[in-house]
C-alpha cells in the first residue's frame, strides 16, 4: 500500500509542476505575443473597478481613467476589444482571447 501511495504522490506532484510550469509558460508567452506590458493590471481592472454590463467604449473609457495602465496597454485594449456589450469582466476576456494572437 506505502508504494502505491508514494506512486501516487509522486504523479501528483509532477502535474502540480507541470501546471505551474504552463502558467508560467502561457504568461510570458501571452505577454510577448501581445506586447501588454501588466496583464494582470489590465484583468483586475475589468474585474474590480468596471460596473457591468458595459459596452466597448465604456470599458474603453474607464480604462483610458487609470493612470496606474500604461499608454500601450491601452491602445491595445482599444485596438484589440471587439466592439460589443459585455456582462462581465470574464465575457470581456474571453472576447480578447478569441484570437491566439490577442491577451
Amino acid at each position: 500500500m506505502d508504494n502505491l501511495e508514494n506512486k501516487n504522490n509522486m504523479r501528483n506532484n509532477e502535474a502540480t509542476e507541470n501546471n505551474s510550469v504552463d502558467e508560467m509558460e502561457t504568461s510570458s508567452n501571452l505577454t510577448a505575443i501581445t506586447g501588454i506590458k501588466d496583464q494582470a493590471k489590465l484583468v483586475a481592472h475589468l474585474r474590480d473597478h468596471v460596473t457591468y454590463p458595459a459596452t466597448s467604449d465604456e470599458l474603453i473609457d474607464s480604462l483610458n481613467s487609470m493612470s496606474y495602465i500604461s499608454d500601450d496597454d491601452k491602445k491595445w485594449f482599444m485596438e484589440n476589444l471587439p466592439e460589443d456589450n459585455y456582462e462581465s469582466a470574464e465575457e470581456v476576456i474571453n472576447a480578447l482571447e478569441t484570437d491566439p494572437f490577442k491577451i
